[in-house]
């Protein structure tokens, strides 16, 4: 069975996990595991994890919130898109009509 398909959740080993773009996270929202309380020393949940249900409830929840925040306006601090490095790779003419590429 495939996993189910929420905005702002993805699935880990059938396990829900909260999963923001670049925008929302320079928002101020957090990435994370879907479980319920209590807290470890750093103050993350490590009780049992959100059933289907609540994961659907978090995620109508969250886009709500990331919607209200971009209707008032509020701005991000600083977009930083996640991943490998991209391979940067800089054109120079060598003659016309063919190009070299640099690394």
């Amino acid at each position: 069975m495939a996993d189910p398909k929420f905005p702002y959740v993805k699935w880990r080993d059938g396990r829900p996990r909260s999963s923001h773009g670049a925008y929302a996270r320079a928002l101020g929202f957090v990435d994370g595991d879907l479980r319920h309380p209590p807290n470890d020393e750093n103050g993350r949940p490590v009780g049992r994890w959100f059933n289907l249900q609540e994961a659907s409830d978090f995620s109508d929840k969250r886009k709500s919130e990331i919607e209200a925040a971009r209707r008032a306006g509020k701005l991000p601090k600083k977009i930083t898109v996640r991943g490998p490095p991209s391979a940067t790779a800089s054109i120079s003419r060598c003659s016309p009509g063919s190009a070299k590429q640099t690394v």
